[in-house]
């Protein structure tokens, strides 16, 4: 099938290009059937591709992991704990009897 070039937005697809080639996205995503979605990262607003349930871009989820391992074990459970109590005070505390 051989595709209009009158029917391209090219402006659009030049975005779009640069944003798949963007640090940000996630390439290893692409062959996955929900790979290539436009998404927006939570922590920095960049627009990135990549499967459509990811909410971080590949440079935010690096940095985070390397706060992650920065954690003593002990840190990491402190952590773990805040974020717990804080689904808790949002959800109710019998918030896994709902799941």
């Amino acid at each position: 099938m051989k595709i209009d070039t009158k029917d391209i937005d090219l402006p659009k697809f030049r975005a779009l290009a640069g944003v798949s080639r963007s640090a940000h996205s996630w390439p290893e995503d692409y062959a996955d059937e929900n790979g290539k979605y436009l998404n927006q990262c939570v922590t920095c607003n960049e627009h990135f591709m990549g499967h459509r349930r990811r909410n971080v871009c590949k440079l935010c989820d690096a940095e985070n992991q390397k706060w992650w391992d920065s954690l003593t074990d002990h840190e990491k459970r402190e952590h773990i704990a805040e974020v717990a109590g804080e689904v808790r005070r949002i959800f109710g505390p019998n918030v896994e009897d709902q799941l």
